[in-house]
């Protein structure tokens, strides 16, 4: 666990430091926020399900849960909230805009799970 530790600080640290983590002056907020969600969330739940591969056989029942959750809806996520991010950025409706916030709340509930297990 430690190991994921690190390298998901690590993660996090390169995906937040890029330069990207305020709007800029006629930038979308929605936009931004949902660039941001995709690149951490994406980088923060691959690197879980690499430390659950390689540690298969030492996980705990809940590491092991949360692994199969990520893999069960991670993707679905990403992909939706990508799909939806572009459909706003092609129209500005606010259909797509609600959606896109709500897959970035789904990204964001899945990234404070893992950060909830580096923690026990």
């Amino acid at each position: 666990m430690k190991q994921m530790v690190g390298t998901l600080m690590l993660s996090l640290v390169l995906a937040l430091g890029s330069g990207c983590a305020t709007v800029a002056p006629g930038e979308d907020p929605v936009q931004v926020r949902a660039e941001q969600a995709l690149g951490v969330s994406f980088i923060v739940l691959d690197e879980y399900l690499k430390y659950a591969d390689l540690n298969r056989s030492t996980l705990s029942r809940k590491e092991v849960d949360l692994a199969n959750k990520i893999r069960s809806w991670g993707k679905s996520y990403v992909v939706n909230s990508r799909k939806a991010l572009l459909e706003y950025q092609d129209t500005g409706a606010p259909g797509a805009k609600r959606l896109v916030l709500e897959y970035v709340e789904k990204l964001d509930d899945l990234v404070l799970e893992v950060e909830r297990m580096k923690q026990q």
